[in-house]
């Protein structure tokens, strides 16, 4: 999975040059496209972890689901999200 993901940008890179320039603007996309499919990934992961009743809960008190996702999933995933940025962007 790394190596494809590795190769994966490789490949982007002369694109993200001919169409962002050699800027700064070219650099924090490729940080960005690199850093997104981990994080994703590690979030949907953790959503699903949450535990099932609170969800039960958030519907049970007539939440919609919207509610349900800001005020019951998010606040569960936000410092899992934080702590993973701080990880992948200190080397970046």
């Amino acid at each position: 999975m790394a190596v494809g993901m590795c190769l994966y940008l490789r490949a982007l890179l002369p694109v993200l040059f001919i169409v962002l320039g050699l800027g700064e603007t070219a650099k924090i996309t490729l940080i960005i496209i690199g850093i997104a499919p981990p994080i994703t990934r590690d979030l949907a992961l953790k959503v699903i972890k949450l535990p099932r009743e609170q969800v039960i809960k958030g519907e049970t008190l007539g939440a919609s689901f919207w509610q349900i996702a800001l005020r019951v999933v998010l606040p569960q995933t936000l410092p899992r999200l934080f702590t993973y940025l701080r990880l992948q962007l200190g080397p970046a």
